[in-house]
């Protein structure tokens, strides 16, 4: 999978195609502004915060930093190569969220972005129940997650048939995403089979309803 992975950010992320130099632009300006009101609402100004499944980490780039330490962790290594340019990573750490290196009740607060959709449903249960095994009492863990709903989603489903139509091998945007949110229901179903509780959840305006922003909660 690591390798999969880094094939992905290897073709995204060069800066001369300019489709990486648009999503590029999208993450830093519109999600970075989302990830950072995320932030500022539901974590405190002082610990330890963990980007689990970081990747490039480029929507990190307006969080406001205070006491906070931020540590970036991806399997891929292209992303990490990446992650570890932006001003408010403090520390990347390839390994593998399914089951990390992290100590027991040693992190103040979770968050992804365009994460928990590539993997099956019970796999995000153990994603979910290791962000548990890791975080303090209390912790939020902050979860945006694509919805099939979600604005990106329609327009790159149109980007990639247009691709695909002059292209033999055929194209995607990002890999296999078989956890797209289908509703509300499905989102609850999935976190109260872990051990963390939904507390909110938000689709709105401030990332131009491009996630269902999930607030998890270890009680």
């Amino acid at each position: 999978m690591d390798q999969d992975w880094d094939t992905h950010w290897n073709k995204l992320n060069k800066e001369k195609k300019l489709f990486g130099k648009v999503l590029k632009l999208y993450r830093e300006i519109i999600i970075a502004n989302a990830v950072k009101y995320y932030f500022e609402k539901y974590f405190p100004k002082k610990g330890i915060f963990v980007e689990m499944g970081s990747g490039t980490s480029q929507t990190s780039l307006r969080i406001i930093k205070h006491k906070r330490k931020l540590w970036a962790v991806d399997i891929s290594k292209t992303a990490l190569m990446q992650a570890q340019k932006i001003p408010q990573i403090d520390k990347v750490i390839r390994d593998n969220i399914l089951h990390t290196r992290f100590k027991e009740n040693s992190i103040d607060g979770i968050w992804n972005l365009g994460v928990m959709e590539h993997f099956k449903e019970k796999d995000i249960i153990k994603i979910l129940n290791e962000f548990h095994r890791v975080t303090k009492k209390g912790s939020y863990i902050v979860l945006f997650w694509p919805p099939v709903y979600g604005s990106t989603i329609m327009f790159f489903g149109v980007f990639e048939f247009f691709i695909n139509l002059f292209k033999k091998e055929k194209f995607h945007v990002f890999p296999d995403e078989p956890t797209r949110l289908k509703s509300k229901g499905q989102l609850k179903t999935i976190i109260a089979k872990s051990k963390l509780t939904l507390v909110k959840n938000h689709f709105n305006f401030r990332d131009c309803f491009t996630h269902v922003v999930a607030v998890c909660k270890k009680e």
